[in-house]
């Protein structure tokens, strides 16, 4: 028997993907159980969520199968389920999925079916084997959804953050470059100092997005290459300006590049005088954060109006 799961959305959006999975399943009389958490070989994230992009990248990480429930047209995910779907899109994702029919409806000769494995992910954070269940990253344990209330990680008296996990923000220094030694080491559960709210705010940092420490721990994952989930002869193309990093000069250039017209990466580098493997950076840590997407290349030559008319020639990307 498979089994399918929900992280990183609201209560609501979860009862209601419960309910429209659970429905499917009967209808088409699948053998997959239901579970109200990510324990399950797929599991179906709200890439729209603040918590979705954090909860896609642990998953990722400990090799699930994602599928990105997103309004957006396509999502990094393994699979996607946009947000307007209805009963045949549904049931469409399921057969992707190769969910095995239920016992009592498979014919005795009909071979089983295995379901797909998951592609492989590149994994900067888990260059050793000891990181576990309660030895993880910082980018793991954002989003283990084992993290709660107000918490500082780091010696108060040298570089730290304070998370507050109820709100999605964090406080911190104004440069993320200082927060590097975080992400690289492993952290324990203990390291997550739990701290009184007022006392601890009335000394905390800037406030800022938890987002941004999901875009920064993208950014140092590729170490200069695309990730393996991307396409590197994609065009890619802005879709809201990014405000970039200080301590990063070039990311400038490259948004500005990339708000042009869709392109590739080579030709963002030579757009924007920096290195490929900079773009590679920049464009890995904003697809994390829904800032960035791959689109279709427009044909260079006028196509022929189709048969149904103007608008049946429209895609959209």
């Amino acid at each position: 028997m498979s089994t399918l799961g929900f992280a990183g959305m609201d209560a609501r959006t979860q009862t209601l993907l419960h309910a429209a999975f659970a429905a499917a399943v009967d209808r088409l009389q699948l053998d997959l159980e239901l579970c109200p958490n990510a324990n399950a070989d797929f599991v179906v994230v709200d890439m729209d969520c603040l918590y979705g992009p954090l909860s896609w990248l642990q998953l990722s990480n400990s090799g699930r199968t994602v599928i990105g429930y997103t309004a957006a047209s396509r999502s990094q995910t393994h699979f996607h389920l946009p947000r307007d779907f209805d009963d045949a899109v549904l049931d469409a994702l399921l057969a992707e999925l190769a969910i095995l029919p239920k016992p009592s409806v498979i014919a005795t000769t009909t071979p089983p079916r295995t379901t797909p494995a998951p592609p492989p992910v590149s994994n900067h954070f888990s260059q050793t084997s000891s990181v576990g269940l309660d030895s993880m990253t910082l980018a793991q344990w954002l989003a283990s959804d084992r993290l709660r209330g107000l918490l500082r990680l780091g010696d108060e008296d040298d570089t730290h953050i304070i998370l507050d996990m109820e709100t999605g923000r964090y406080y911190g220094p104004p440069t993320l470059k200082p927060l590097i030694p975080l992400f690289e080491q492993a952290l324990h559960l203990t390291d997550f100092q739990v701290l009184d709210e007022q006392s601890a705010l009335d000394k905390a940092g800037a406030e800022q997005q938890l987002a941004r420490l999901v875009w920064f721990a993208t950014l140092l994952r590729g170490r200069g290459r695309l990730l393996p989930q991307h396409d590197k002869n994609a065009h890619y193309r802005l879709l809201k300006w990014f405000q970039t990093e200080r301590e990063y000069p070039k990311h400038f250039r490259i948004a500005s590049a990339l708000l042009k017209a869709p392109a590739t990466l080579p030709e963002i580098a030579r757009m924007a005088m920096a290195s490929e493997a900079e773009v590679a950076d920049f464009l890995n840590a904003c697809l994390a954060i829904g800032t960035v997407e791959p689109v279709q290349p427009m044909s260079e030559s006028p196509a022929e109006p189709s048969r149904n008319g103007l608008l049946g020639g429209l895609r959209r990307h």
